[in-house]
């Protein structure tokens, strides 16, 4: 089975090149782990530059959403679920624990390999892309940033072969206003009783492991939100119907309900009161995953288009040929080069523990406008196929939407890129 764990292997004299058929099963690379060089002070190099742990990452990825993915992406369209083999070959291949340490399971790789595997697989499918994007980047980076002994022992190995993780925080009353939120966590003994619902929870579907904001001190307000682990089987826990959404329709959308869900306290993630941190932490740095997601939207929409405006002809001429299709490609492919670098960017930053918040939003804001812009013009240049189902774009043009709402709103990410703007010249 395709696996990243056995294309990265180690040895000591760096890559090994192993020739062999296109299959990702022949691709058998090698590199050192960590080699970062571009995190060094002062490095001149390009933001594309790729260590060789990055460039096997993305090579790997295309070729497994090309040959594994792309032949389910219109069934699972159609069913609004995923196929359980592609569920499936995530797992097995270790895309669901890319950043999870080896002894845990997992893949042991970077954050920014993780960006670049959103970005791959969504070029294919970003419904896909952003479960491979929540499961890597909320649940199992909170885990792994905050919990105890016990719990990475007992879960990461889980939700790198087999479990798919869920994070549970937004609610009816609460979305822009995301610690609003009024799910309920009581103390009893040892344990806290939670109650309450979520909306718009992504996997939530196929989760088997939920992280969970809810308030265990009401009184304190925000200050009282705790953050919980709560297995899919614990009595109380029951999902609601699919969301029957406009994009991402195989990526399960649904409500989470807690009905006295009963939960030991060794199942809190964190301290008691600060989940509200840890929420806003994480979510700062997810925003890059959904800027690799809508980069990747827009790269596959702009891939799939291209090649049709050359071989079209009207009036006697290829499409491409006329000045203003030129003009307009030319300005979508610039517009798609300067939101992945700015994603990149976020990415190197927070990877090298700079600050990079106001770099996110930017890369999350730009990224998404750019996929909407793209996708339409890619639209208007098939014609009337393009608003067909028969053809790609279509699909590519419903996904993208989301993207200007959810992990904050486009109104949200300028609140934020303006309030380091006025920090920086109040300096």
């Amino acid at each position: 089975m395709l696996n990243i764990r056995n294309i990265l292997k180690w040895v000591p004299n760096g890559i090994r090149h192993v020739k062999g058929a296109n299959s990702p099963h022949n691709i058998l690379l090698s590199c050192q782990r960590n080699t970062l060089s571009h995190t060094a002070t002062g490095s001149p190099t390009s933001l594309y530059f790729l260590t060789d742990e990055e460039r096997m990452m993305k090579e790997f990825v295309s070729r497994l959403a090309a040959e594994k993915i792309s032949p389910l992406v219109r069934k699972m369209e159609e069913e609004s679920k995923f196929d359980p083999r592609v569920t499936d070959t995530l797992f097995e291949s270790g895309l669901m624990g890319i950043e999870v340490e080896t002894e845990y399971g997992g893949s042991g790789l970077s954050f920014f390999t993780s960006i670049i595997a959103v970005e791959e697989i969504s070029k294919v499918d970003p419904a896909i892309g952003v479960c491979v994007h929540i499961h890597n980047t909320l649940v199992n980076a909170l885990i792994r940033a905050i919990g105890t002994p016990e719990q990475k022992k007992k879960y990461l190995p889980m939700l790198s072969k087999s479990v798919t993780g869920s994070f549970c925080l937004s609610e009816s009353e609460s979305g822009t206003d995301a610690f609003s939120l009024r799910t309920a966590a009581k103390k009893e003994g040892s344990d806290y009783i939670i109650n309450g619902s979520k909306m718009w929870i992504s996997n939530s579907d196929i989760a088997g492991l939920f992280i969970v904001m809810a308030n265990a001190n009401p009184s304190a307000g925000y200050k009282g939100i705790t953050c919980f682990i709560v297995e899919r089987n614990t009595p109380g826990l029951s999902i609601g119907k699919k969301e029957d959404k406009l994009g991402l329709r195989a990526s399960g959308t649904c409500m989470v309900q807690f009905d006295n869900v009963r939960v030991p306290e060794s199942n809190i993630l964190g301290e008691v009161g600060k989940g509200y941190k840890y929420a806003a932490g994480y979510l700062n740095g997810s925003r890059i995953g959904i800027g690799a997601q809508m980069i990747g939207i827009a790269q596959g929409c702009f891939d799939a288009t291209v090649p049709y405006t050359l071989e079209r002809k009207q009036f006697g001429k290829k499409i491409f040929s006329f000045q203003a299709m030129q003009h307009q490609i030319a300005r979508v492919a610039t517009e798609i080069e300067c939101a992945r670098l700015l994603v990149y960017n976020a990415a190197r930053l927070c990877e090298a523990g700079q600050p990079f918040i106001k770099q996110a939003s930017m890369a999350k804001y730009y990224a998404s406008e750019v996929a909407v812009t793209t996708t339409a013009k890619c639209i208007d240049w098939m014609g009337g196929v393009g608003f067909t189902k028969d053809f790609p774009q279509e699909k590519f043009y419903r996904d993208c939407k989301v993207g200007t709402i959810y992990e904050g709103t486009n109104n949200i990410q300028l609140n934020t890129i303006a309030k380091y703007i006025e920090q920086d010249y109040s300096a």
